[in-house]
């Protein structure tokens, strides 16, 4: 078999994040941990643990064998504790399945000689095996011609003699052999030959790869997804970054790759990087990981304190969103992956990471990697629809009046100072979503119908009085558009800090067919004036428009 280096040395230039076990027997029994699994206080803090040992057998069809170091193989049992150097062997339509110490699902199917190394890696000699990896926790699958590494994905390992495929169901694995590498990820599959470098991922029906895993029931509790790796819909909505130098661009810390990372900009030793999820969905976060290592090797610049905000705003724009302050860390120094809990879970659409300070570095930041623990996975919505025919029987275009949402205003003294309205009205001629919309809004500043305002309190500052362009009661014209996506463009006359952002228009065929806005304004302080923020849905009748041709 072929040997592969084990190291956990910093290059110059790259960090040895992924660890190659020797192939032989006798090199996996003196191979060293991997540097990229969570410390036992970390990892028990968050892991679904189902024994004490390094694995456990959790489910048995039809037989498995178990042998542990330098013993001849005896009858496995649900529940026999397993560790280090045990070897595991199935037979013609045998299955078998394990749970390590971290809450990991280790599949195996027929026709299988696997051996666990260590908790961080496991020898597939032949047959097939599927790893549910624990989000923050670090697993390698070995074969004779890679080595395979995730921290926190499903994939799949088939070996037959002088080949090994691999196929990823959901997430990012570094697929290695001595001649290259690769990374794969959700639906894609690599397939290596004895002494080639990996062939590059193609799409792959994982589903259908993994149809053998069926019979094989799943964990009481179920692993859970990383939400925020771009392979499972997350993102970067935004950075501080204004500059990205070559390698450390903001998506790197989303990549699944530990070899690369996120850099704040050159001179600076803070920022920030927004992250988004799959579907425009809601998650409950229960925790994040960091790799909070440089990828350059300069441990200077591993990340140290940090903050975490999260915001659940509609508001598809980031940078528009109000973001609440979840929690804040400190992180150990070194190349490991890192587990933070959250003291309470918390439903968020976005997830911010604001590095504060590193170790000792003048020139920049990194972070390697962000994980985000949420549960349970959203169904993705329904698309939207591309026409409503019949919306309303024999109409030629639609309008609505009067769609208003409300916004008070506060004085510095928490008091009701006044409040206001934004209406809009508009139509459309043809099919509400293969057309644009048109229409006007009026801002209607509301002084009457108020409560009496208390006198101050001493030390308060009385509110001045509130700019704008028309006497009160009067309205302030705004023109505005709404695009196929339901978005609204437009501005208003009116000044102060309070103006909307609106998005989400949704036009329903009922009966009765109405027509729907979501409305998110995150709020604002000018000087004395305090703009309350706004989560509103309203609606208001559709009904046929008469002024089309």
């Amino acid at each position: 078999m072929s040997q592969f280096p084990v190291s956990l040395k910093r290059t110059a230039l790259v960090k040895r994040r992924h660890l190659l076990l020797a192939a032989s027997a006798a090199a996996l029994a003196a191979a060293l941990p991997i540097g990229r699994s969570l410390s036992s206080t970390q990892a028990a803090s968050g892991a679904r643990t189902c024994s004490t040992s390094l694995a456990q057998v959790r489910f048995i069809h039809l037989g498995l064998r178990v042998a542990p170091p330098k013993k001849t193989y005896g009858r496995g049992r649900v529940r026999q504790k397993l560790a280090a150097k045990y070897a595991l062997r199935t037979l013609k339509r045998q299955k078998a399945s394990l749970c390590f110490r971290d809450g990991t699902i280790l599949d195996i199917n027929q026709r299988t000689d696997a051996v666990l190394a260590d908790p961080a890696h496991t020898l597939v000699r032949r047959g097939e095996v599927d790893e549910h990896v624990m989000p923050g926790s670090n697993h390698a699958v070995q074969t004779a011609e890679a080595v395979a590494s995730a921290t926190g994905t499903q994939f799949d390992v088939l070996r037959r003699p002088g080949t090994s495929t691999f196929v990823v169901v959901e997430g990012a694995v570094l697929v290695r052999s001595k001649q290259g590498s690769v990374i794969v990820k959700t639906g894609q599959e690599t397939t290596v030959k004895k002494g080639q470098a990996p062939t590059p991922p193609t799409a792959v029906d994982a589903q259908a790869a993994t149809a053998w895993t069926g019979s094989i029931p799943p964990p009481a509790s179920p692993v859970p997804e990383n939400i925020a790796l771009d392979a499972n819909g997350g993102g970067v909505a935004g950075s501080s970054s204004k500059n990205p130098t070559a390698g450390h661009d903001p998506v790197y810390v989303v990549d699944g790759n530990l070899n690369t990372s996120w850099e704040t900009d050159a001179g600076t030793t803070s920022g920030w990087v927004r992250i988004s999820f799959a579907h425009d969905a809601s998650y409950l976060l229960t925790a994040v990981m960091l790799d909070c290592a440089a990828a350059g090797g300069d441990q200077s610049r591993d990340l140290k304190s940090f903050q975490i905000f999260t915001s659940n705003s509609i508001i598809p724009d980031a940078s528009l969103a109000a973001f609440t302050k979840v929690m804040e860390g400190t992180c150990l120094q070194g190349n490991s992956v890192q587990r933070f809990d959250f003291p309470a879970p918390v439903t968020a659409r976005y997830l911010e990471l604001v590095a504060e300070s590193n170790y000792g570095s003048p020139v920049a930041t990194d972070v390697a990697e962000l994980m985000a623990v949420g549960e349970p996975k959203p169904v993705a919505p329904p698309p939207t629809p591309t026409s409503l025919p019949g919306l309303i029987p024999g109409a030629k275009g639609y309008q609505f009046q009067n769609l208003t949402f409300h916004e008070d205003v506060m004085d510095s003294d928490s008091q009701l100072a006044a409040s206001w309205d934004w209406t809009l009205s508009g139509h459309v001629c043809g099919d509400p979503y293969a057309n644009t919309w048109s229409g006007s809004s009026r801002t209607v500043l509301h002084w009457s119908n108020l409560p009496t305002l208390p006198t101050p309190e001493p030390g308060a500052t009385p509110l001045p009085t509130i700019t704008v362009p028309q006497d009160s009661d009067q309205t302030g014209a705004a023109s505005w558009t709404v695009n196929q996506q339901g978005q609204i463009t437009g501005t208003s006359t009116t000044s102060g800090t309070g103006t909307p952002v609106i998005f989400a228009m949704h036009f329903l065929p009922g009966p009765p067919a109405t027509v729907e806005l979501h409305v998110d304004l995150s709020g604002d302080t000018s000087g004395t004036e305090i703009w309350s923020p706004v989560q509103q849905t309203v609606s208001a009748p559709l009904t046929a428009y008469t002024g089309c041709p």
